[in-house]
């Protein structure tokens, strides 16, 4: 079993001693937020994306892919209206799809709620067609680098596109399931009309679209039997009562924000 951290939490240290320490707390893996280490990641050069994939494998963690993929950018939105803005966002994810493989990275995690969110005069259709469009665009190239795209629904707190399970299978069979899959949040879940029993597993019904699962404030025990074979990452955050298990062979992600870092270790370790 391997364990993932996402590294916006470290933003403010450079990036070898991120690794060192993501590895000292007993963590394999990273997922990486773009926005930490440029505003636009073509800036990034192939050299620089090398350099740092080297010093992370040489602290003993490995860049498993991109989340938060739009925070902090201008220019792009999923579902927009605007075609040239369409357009240019499915640039600028095959973009994120090189710089992913480069990273060594092989998934990138679509949240990014302000991007995706409806803007006036956009039915609900027609940003389902929209998004869809997009992903359409730019899923080719992404998936001949050896990378696929999670599409994460989130609690209409957080957005007004995608906030159920159910509507983000719909979006992939729009596009394309073999390098489109969902990352099932389990706090949008619980959000759902659907209610979901705390202590019973989250994720029978997961279906063949499911690659990453977060279960964020949530007891979460999971089967192995009850997953198709890929790869999962479980992303966990939340307080002290709550602990997530999993019994399979995979990968677990943490995401702790507002932890502090010896908390994250005893979270860890509890496990």
């Amino acid at each position: 079993m391997e364990f993932v951290i996402c590294q916006e939490l470290f933003v403010d240290w450079d990036w070898e001693r991120q690794c060192r320490f993501a590895a000292e707390l007993g963590y394999t893996g990273m997922e990486l937020a773009p926005f930490t280490i440029a505003k636009d990641i073509r800036d990034v050069s192939a050299e620089t994306r090398q350099t740092m994939r080297e010093q992370a494998e040489a602290a003993g963690v490995q860049i498993i892919g991109l989340h938060w993929l739009l925070a902090k950018t201008e220019g792009f939105h999923l579902t927009t209206a605007d075609k040239d803005v369409r357009q240019a966002t499915a640039d600028y994810l095959i973009e994120l799809g090189n710089a992913c493989a480069d990273f060594g990275g092989d998934l990138m995690v679509f949240g990014s709620p302000p991007q995706r969110n409806l803007q006036p005069g956009v039915t609900p259709e027609q940003a389902f067609e929209n998004a869809a469009e997009v992903f359409r665009s730019c899923m080719p190239a992404i998936g001949e680098r050896g990378v696929r795209i999670c599409m994460e629904p989130l609690t209409a707190k957080e957005t007004d596109f995608i906030n159920t399970c159910g509507q983000a299978m719909e979006l992939i069979r729009g596009v394309d399931g073999r390098k489109f899959g969902v990352r099932r949040d389990v706090r949008a879940m619980l959000g759902e009309d659907r209610a979901v029993p705390r202590d019973r597993p989250c994720f029978r019904d997961v279906g063949s679209g499911t690659k990453t699962i977060a279960a964020i404030d949530c007891r979460v025990r999971a089967q192995r039997r009850s997953l198709p074979r890929e790869r999962y990452q479980f992303a966990w955050s939340g307080n002290g009562r709550h602990r997530l298990s999993a019994y399979f062979s995979g990968i677990i992600g943490h995401e702790l924000p507002g932890l502090g870092f010896r908390r994250s270790l005893r979270l860890l370790a509890r496990m």
